[in-house]
Protein backbone atom coordinates (compact mmCIF):
# COMPACT_ATOMS: atom_id res chain seq x y z
CA UNK A 1 0.00 0.00 0.00
CA UNK A 2 1.17 3.28 -0.25
CA UNK A 3 0.13 6.99 0.98
CA UNK A 4 -1.90 7.57 -1.57
CA UNK A 5 -4.61 5.33 -1.09
CA UNK A 6 -8.21 6.86 -0.50
CA UNK A 7 -10.83 6.51 2.43
CA UNK A 8 -12.75 4.35 -0.38
CA UNK A 9 -9.54 1.81 -1.13
CA UNK A 10 -9.12 1.49 2.67
CA UNK A 11 -12.70 0.60 3.82
CA UNK A 12 -12.76 -1.73 0.63
CA UNK A 13 -9.23 -3.12 1.66
CA UNK A 14 -10.67 -3.73 5.45
CA UNK A 15 -13.96 -4.84 4.24
CA UNK A 16 -12.09 -7.86 2.43
CA UNK A 17 -10.10 -8.84 5.56
CA UNK A 18 -10.70 -12.49 6.77
CA UNK A 19 -13.59 -13.21 3.91
CA UNK A 20 -13.43 -16.62 2.24
CA UNK A 21 -11.86 -18.53 6.01
CA UNK A 22 -9.05 -16.59 5.61
CA UNK A 23 -6.58 -16.52 8.95
CA UNK A 24 -8.03 -14.25 11.32
CA UNK A 25 -4.23 -13.39 11.74
CA UNK A 26 -4.61 -11.42 8.38
CA UNK A 27 -3.45 -7.74 8.97
CA UNK A 28 -3.78 -4.42 6.82
CA UNK A 29 -0.64 -1.89 6.57
CA UNK A 30 -1.12 1.17 6.55
CA UNK A 31 2.12 3.51 5.82
CA UNK A 32 2.30 6.38 8.25
CA UNK A 33 -1.11 5.28 10.33
CA UNK A 34 -0.86 1.43 11.38
CA UNK A 35 -1.83 -2.00 11.61
CA UNK A 36 -5.40 -3.00 11.09
CA UNK A 37 -6.82 -6.45 12.13
CA UNK A 38 -10.42 -7.87 11.36
CA UNK A 39 -11.56 -9.46 14.61
CA UNK A 40 -15.52 -10.56 13.94
CA UNK A 41 -17.47 -7.73 12.77
CA UNK A 42 -14.99 -5.41 14.66
CA UNK A 43 -11.67 -4.02 14.11
CA UNK A 44 -8.33 -3.74 16.27
CA UNK A 45 -6.05 -1.18 15.05
CA UNK A 46 -2.22 -1.28 15.75
CA UNK A 47 0.75 1.12 15.48
CA UNK A 48 3.29 0.65 12.64
CA UNK A 49 5.49 -2.75 13.69
CA UNK A 50 8.57 -0.70 14.05
CA UNK A 51 6.83 1.08 16.90
CA UNK A 52 4.88 -2.43 18.31
CA UNK A 53 5.96 -2.11 21.87
CA UNK A 54 3.45 -4.95 22.97
CA UNK A 55 4.84 -6.86 25.61
CA UNK A 56 2.84 -10.68 25.80
CA UNK A 57 4.76 -11.26 29.10
CA UNK A 58 3.02 -8.48 31.06
CA UNK A 59 -0.41 -8.90 29.22
CA UNK A 60 0.62 -4.93 27.63
CA UNK A 61 -0.63 -4.59 24.00
CA UNK A 62 -0.26 -1.56 22.43
CA UNK A 63 -3.41 -2.64 20.28
CA UNK A 64 -6.81 -1.02 20.35
CA UNK A 65 -9.86 -3.55 20.11
CA UNK A 66 -13.38 -3.40 19.30
CA UNK A 67 -13.20 -0.40 17.30
CA UNK A 68 -16.39 0.26 14.41
CA UNK A 69 -15.24 0.52 10.60
CA UNK A 70 -16.53 4.48 11.01
CA UNK A 71 -14.12 4.96 13.62
CA UNK A 72 -11.08 3.92 12.29
CA UNK A 73 -11.93 5.70 9.33
CA UNK A 74 -12.09 8.46 10.73
CA UNK A 75 -9.09 8.38 12.63
CA UNK A 76 -7.28 7.45 9.66
CA UNK A 77 -8.53 10.51 7.84
CA UNK A 78 -7.27 13.00 11.26
CA UNK A 79 -3.97 11.35 11.14
CA UNK A 80 -3.11 10.89 7.51
CA UNK A 81 -5.15 13.98 6.70
CA UNK A 82 -6.78 12.47 3.54
CA UNK A 83 -10.39 12.59 2.79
Amino acid sequence: MTNKMTIKEIRKTMRNLNKDGRSVSETVLIPGYGQIKKIGKSYAVGPLPENDDSDPLTDYSAWVYGWKESWVLDDIKRVLHIA
